[in-house]
């Protein structure tokens, strides 16, 4: 029988695109890739109801978030992205189901996963996207998508248990290089915009 990869056996997005250096550090921020993460969109078709699913809260509101292992977030209406710092088989068990059921689609493989933290984070984002990034700082978990260097990139707000604001930035697997280069050319104006207006204008 075939193996089946999984993101585990794969290079990371980073490595295999020549990158040997997943994380970056200046005076006001940190970004990293991270690694072994499931991702997968969950899409309810027209008519079908809200299943049920364990240890999993659905946000019925776009940009809302809920959970932390794993994380819901509301992309659009009947549509989520579900997000675990893990891959395990039950997580990846079922993909796609058909006719008034839900259709889950399996995207961990394809897609690379950035963290910001730091006070230089959202001034960073603010650079590379429309969005106003300086709003989230005492803000609710939340998520957004956008555009950075005319790429699609989905952005999830959240804070670690002790209480620190991150960004996670998830994008398609093929732009990892394109968005880690210009996170890292941008970080130097971002650092200056920190330490000269603090953490929010």
């Amino acid at each position: 029988m075939e193996k089946i990869s999984t993101i585990a056996s794969l290079p990371s997005a980073l490595a295999q695109s020549g990158i040997d250096l997943p994380t970056f550090r200046s005076d006001t921020l940190s970004i990293e890739e991270l690694t072994g993460w499931t991702v997968r969109r969950l899409h309810l078709l027209p008519g079908s109801g809200v299943p049920e699913l364990p240890g999993i809260e659905l946000p019925d509101t776009v940009g809302a978030c809920r959970g932390t292992g794993p994380a819901a977030l509301c992309l659009g209406p009947r549509e989520w992205l579900i997000l675990e710092d893990r891959e395990t088989p039950e997580a990846r068990a079922g993909n796609i189901r058909a006719g008034d059921q839900p259709c889950w689609t399996d995207l961990s493989e394809g897609m690379a996963v950035f963290r910001l933290e730091g006070a230089g984070a959202p001034w960073l984002l603010n650079k590379l996207s429309c969005l106003d990034f300086q709003s989230c700082h005492g803000a609710e978990t939340h998520c957004a998508r956008t555009r950075m260097g005319q790429i699609a990139v989905v952005v999830h707000f959240h804070r670690s248990a002790d209480g620190a604001e991150r960004f996670d930035l998830l994008v398609e697997r093929s732009f990892a290089r394109y968005l880690w280069e210009l996170l890292c050319a941008s970080a130097p104006h971002a650092d200056d915009l920190a330490r000269a207006r603090g953490v929010a204008a």
